[in-house]
């Protein structure tokens, strides 16, 4: 008679919550108002599970890390010494890593006052 080990077998299944993307809970300013020659941060800080990946666009153009400009880890874009040319309307798009393909977007606006 030969036994079969199936029935001792247990399986581990590794699973990942998921989370649709919201910002119920970090609502998102809709402008900003920075400072010349300062230091801006536009948050993009959805509640989302995985952690999706951020793309920022300045008007049509995509941003990257760069000297001045830096997308962090939470979404957050940072914009060091800022400058009339920095002032536009500014997208935060999400891609959801996992589950059904996702793309929220927000899009606040920055606006530097006139120099005196």
């Amino acid at each position: 008679m030969s036994s079969s080990n199936s029935r001792n077998e247990r399986r581990i299944l590794s699973l990942t919550p998921t989370c649709a993307p919201t910002f119920e809970f970090n609502p998102v300013k809709k402008q900003l108002l920075g400072a010349k020659d300062g230091r801006v941060l536009i948050e993009c800080k959805p509640r989302a599970a995985p952690r999706p990946r951020f793309i920022w666009k300045k008007g049509d153009e995509l941003l990257f890390n760069s000297t001045r400009i830096s997308v962090m880890i939470d979404g957050t874009l940072e914009i060091r010494n800022a400058t009339k040319n920095d002032e536009g309307l500014y997208t935060c798009f999400l891609r959801m890593t996992e589950g059904r393909p996702t793309t929220l977007v927000i899009s606040p606006s920055l606006r530097l006052p006139a120099s005196q």
